[in-house]
């Protein structure tokens, strides 16, 4: 067995034979029962879980033993309007005190519009209540 310059051993085995890959017939087993020609599959989604309940209470094997949701009251509003209030208020004290300059007046003005328009999304579209 010898070396390239690389190092890499060089090997002067042939390759082996391709192997013959063939497809073979596939077979399928029936599970649902045909339905007839002329009866209109229902695609609605609510209407074929209606089915399956019903086939569930049918067999005795019905899982809705989970209690119920109670829904409480979100903390979300109130926590977007004190961190809204906190920064918007800093950053709208920050550009009335460096008013006289527009180089620092004009990017604490985007950054107000920035945060309350990106932080108004985030809180009241992307968060879900909690």
């Amino acid at each position: 067995m010898g070396f390239y310059s690389a190092g890499v051993p060089a090997f002067n085995e042939p390759d082996p034979p391709p192997q013959k890959l063939t497809l073979t017939k596939a077979e399928f087993e029936s599970v649902n029962e045909p339905t007839v020609a002329g009866e209109p599959l229902s695609h609605d989604p609510m209407d074929i879980l209606r089915q399956n309940r019903a086939q569930e209470k049918a067999a005795g094997t019905v899982f809705d033993q989970s209690p119920p949701v109670v829904k409480k009251k979100s903390r979300r509003l109130r926590d977007y309007l004190i961190i809204l209030v906190i920064v918007d208020s800093l950053l709208g004290y920050a550009a009335i005190s460096f008013s006289h300059d527009p180089y620092t007046f004009v990017p604490l003005v985007a950054g107000f519009l920035l945060f309350t328009s990106a932080f108004s999304w985030h809180m009241l579209v992307v968060i879900d209540d909690y």
